[in-house]
């Protein structure tokens, strides 16, 4: 009897996420993270991804993930509910050890990277999720993944963020900084009436015109404000294979 008890409880994981899939479509709320208007508009803008790129996304909350390994189990529950034609992708949260993971087929990975791809989704809804607010966190995932298809469906490769500077001009910024520089410093110069070079303030004075007769420093007030840097959210987790692209992490 125990032996019939364990093959089902096998059975029942294997084929919980085919019903999840079933029964919410683009968005499944096990973890009751959205209102219900919420959900219809999350679950609208997911459709509507999928009919612009043809493809297939899906977002999975749930209090705990079977078997306890968060990009395991959101690989398997990709391979057996999403099938878009031009990739794959699966958001998976856990609200029980506060985990989330993305995972990728091997078309959405070409689309979104598993390094640059993956940290940018997370740079976009980790943050929203972390302060509790998940309507705004699924938000900016899907318009996130917008910006990151639409760049691919015209370009023919993945979007990956450059920086605002190009390190091959700093050679010419120093140059030119240098050149400014000493430009300036030769109109001031030009403009000054001074005949001699001293070493203090004492040769412009007029011998007997200041006295000074008393000296006191007041301490009035000091303000110090302290400002957290953003960091990055971590991309640590991760269980891809062959067949899987994506990563997770914590918020």
């Amino acid at each position: 009897m125990k032996k019939l008890w364990k093959i089902l409880l096998a059975l029942s994981l294997f084929l919980m996420p085919v019903f999840w899939a079933e029964a919410a479509g683009n968005l499944s709320d096990q973890a009751k993270l959205l209102s219900s208007t919420e959900k219809q508009i999350v679950e609208t803008e997911l459709s509507k991804m999928d009919e612009k790129y043809d493809v297939h996304m899906m977002i999975v909350t749930a209090n705990t993930i079977p078997g306890g390994n968060i990009g395991t189990y959101a690989n398997r529950y990709l391979d057996n509910n999403l099938k878009g034609k031009n990739g794959n992708m699966v958001l998976m949260i856990s609200m029980g050890s506060r985990e989330w993971y993305i995972s990728t087929d091997n078309a959405m990975r070409k689309k979104i990277t598993d390094e640059k791809g993956i940290q940018q989704l997370a740079n976009d809804m980790v943050p929203s999720m972390s302060r509790g607010n998940y309507y705004e966190a699924f938000r900016k995932y899907i318009s996130a993944s917008d910006k990151l298809l639409a760049y691919y469906a015209k370009e023919g490769r993945p979007y990956v963020q450059k920086s605002t500077l190009d390190y091959a001009a700093y050679p010419l910024i120093v140059i030119l900084s240098l050149l400014v520089g000493m430009a300036v410093r030769s109109h001031l110069i030009s403009k000054m009436k001074n005949l001699d070079f001293s070493y203090n303030a004492s040769s412009y004075l007029v011998p007997g015109s200041f006295k000074l007769s008393g000296a006191k420093d007041i301490f009035l007030f000091m303000n110090i404000s302290r400002i957290r840097k953003p960091r990055q959210p971590r991309v640590t987790l991760s269980s891809r294979d062959g067949s899987h692209g994506g990563g997770g992490g914590r918020f």
